[in-house]
């Protein structure tokens, strides 16, 4: 990526996003933990508002500034498709958290969780991503067109998946 890292806004885009992406991975999960919410509503509401922030003005707009730039070597049309992937996840997680923190302020807890559960989705298309990648490179490592593949499909199936079980558990109650 040294073509397009040391241009515009993509090198502060690039630290933003690598700095923001772990933690909010990882508190995220911590968030998700029922004994946190039951124990410490106060602290949940915190870190809550902590991972908001961070992923609504860092992680997500980094994203997609970087989605303008995805790997230079790729042929065109499927550096478009790949940009196109990776622009929508982060449009995508910007309105997951933004409507989870409004339907958490509005007290709508049942709404903020599945918001939330499809935030968590999308946060998770990143290591999904390298693990897609690196499959791909030991299976099948000259196979056009499989980075725009799983630059849509590391965020398209979790999210897919969280869709589903919300069905299944309608269909349960």
């Amino acid at each position: 990526r040294e073509q397009s890292f040391f241009r515009g806004w993509y090198q502060a885009a690039f630290l933003g996003h690598i700095l923001a992406g772990p933690p909010a991975i990882l508190l995220a999960l911590v968030l998700v933990n029922p004994a946190l919410r039951e124990r410490s509503p106060r602290w949940h509401r915190r870190l809550g508002r902590f991972e908001a922030a961070l992923v609504g003005l860092i992680l997500a707009p980094s994203g997609l500034v970087m989605a303008t730039e995805p790997l230079p070597w790729l042929p065109p049309t499927e550096r478009v498709v790949a940009g196109l992937g990776f622009a929508t996840l982060a449009l995508a997680t910007e309105a997951t958290v933004a409507l989870g923190f409004i339907a958490a302020c509005r007290r709508r807890f049942t709404e903020h969780e599945r918001w939330m559960e499809r935030c968590m989705a999308l946060l998770l298309s990143a290591p999904i991503l390298r693990i897609m990648g690196g499959t791909a490179t030991l299976v099948a490592p000259d196979l056009p067109w499989t980075y725009a593949a799983s630059a849509w499909a590391s965020w398209l199936l979790p999210l897919l998946t969280v869709e589903r079980s919300e069905e299944h558990t309608s269909e349960l109650q």
